[in-house]
């Protein structure tokens, strides 16, 4: 699948190494906030509907409407990364998440917010996220060198998990302590850290095309080069392959947890983590199992590796099972990082977004199916029904 030459020469850069570089080492800092911040506020918004007695399908909503404008505008996004200076449009993308998500403070500490005005300021702020990531991901070979590209995919995906797992429980302390309306303006802050970071690299000057295109143009003329790459298309297909499968392990964890295990929402929360942990792990052998083994080798591995978690989940005790979710956390990791590092190195330049928009489709597609299998999710559903539920809000504080 992709022609390794740091393999032919048995080098490969260690996992930290793209942090030696300020530029990447300052937008990595701000993705993780920024991260953290939008997991803080998606708990925010479901405890507020929870404390409005919403039904159980509109708490899960928050999830969908954050990441479904993605499958709505990727490929527009996409197209407008290539059309446009890319540091430019995420600085601007970012400063009018700020003003959407400032407004939703403020209406929220004004006492005016509801459940339907919550969805809509949730889509608004999931709009800003779609049209972003695509540019975020090209900028990725911009600010590392080539052989590097692998090593930035994986600590992006370390940032990922990581912000997963701590966004939520520290969003569920700060609702207690200040109240959703606070948490918000948090997650807005968390953005402005972005706009800072992105404020000081001084991008290149880029050749301006001699004609421009259209945006409809753009996105067939993407839609075209993807139709005819080979390689980029059989990324597209094992991304799929994996991850719809892979769904699996997310939406029967619950299920075990609650039936089988008996483990209540704390033992959930340790099943979790013992797949966060796998991730985390994989980060210390991910270079060395690249220098060993050909990509095709590693995928194939990752996956046989991440077929006996759900076997795992559905027959053994937890104690058992416990080692193959830690292997199964692994195996996520390594596949994704290196069919993410596989298509970035694939692409030229002036596509180079809008082939990372289709990415993304695949890959948010299979999130968004999944979305109640997240730990914030379950902990929401699990307050509905044990006695440490807040028993009122005093002035936003939840007491």
């Amino acid at each position: 699948m992709i022609q390794d030459q740091q393999r032919a020469d048995g080098a490969q850069p260690s996992p930290w190494t793209p942090l030696r570089s300020r530029i990447y080492r300052n937008l990595f800092i701000a993705q993780v906030v920024s991260n953290i911040g939008t997991w803080m506020q998606s708990v925010a918004a479901q405890w507020f509907l929870v404390e409005q007695h919403s039904p159980d399908v509109i708490v899960a909503l928050v999830q969908t409407a954050s990441l479904g404008p993605t499958l709505v505008l990727g490929l527009f996004a996409g197209a407008l990364a290539d059309l446009f200076d890319r540091r430019r449009f995420l600085i601007f993308m970012q400063s009018y998440a700020v003003l959407v998500t400032l407004a939703l403070a403020v209406v929220t500490n004004l006492g005016r917010l509801d459940p339907t005005s919550l969805l809509m300021f949730t889509v608004a702020i999931g709009c800003a996220s779609a049209l972003a990531g695509p540019a975020w991901q090209a900028i990725q070979p911009e600010v590392v060198p080539r052989e590097e590209i692998p090593a930035a995919a994986t600590l992006a995906s370390v940032s990922a998990n990581a912000s997963r797992a701590i966004g939520p429980a520290i969003g569920g302390v700060a609702v207690a302590l200040v109240g959703p309306a606070a948490v918000f303006a948090i997650n807005a802050v968390s953005f402005a850290g972005i706009i800072v970071a992105l404020e000081g690299w001084k991008r290149p000057k880029q050749s301006a095309p001699i004609e421009r295109e259209h945006l409809g143009q753009a996105i067939l003329s993407g839609l075209l080069y993807v139709g005819n790459a080979p390689i980029f298309r059989r990324i597209l297909s094992r991304t799929a392959l994996f991850l719809f499968p892979a769904s699996a392990v997310l939406a029967l964890l619950p299920v075990a947890a609650a039936h089988r295990w008996h483990l209540g929402a704390a033992g959930y929360g340790l099943a979790l983590g013992a797949i966060g942990f796998g991730s985390v792990l994989a980060v210390a052998v991910a270079a060395r199992l690249r220098r060993r083994v050909s990509d095709n080798v590693l995928l194939a591995a990752s996956a046989a590796a991440y077929g006996l978690a759900p076997l795992a989940v559905v027959w053994l005790p937890f104690v058992a099972a416990t080692p193959f979710l830690v292997l199964s956390g692994m195996a996520w990791l390594l596949t994704l990082t290196t069919l993410n590092a596989a298509a970035q190195l694939s692409l030229p330049r002036w596509v180079m977004a809008r082939g990372l928009s289709m990415y993304l489709l695949v890959s948010t597609g299979q999130a968004i199916t999944d979305a109640n299998g997240w730990p914030q999710l379950a902990a929401v559903s699990q307050c509905r029904t044990t006695r440490y539920v807040p028993r009122k809000v005093h002035r936003g504080v939840l007491v």
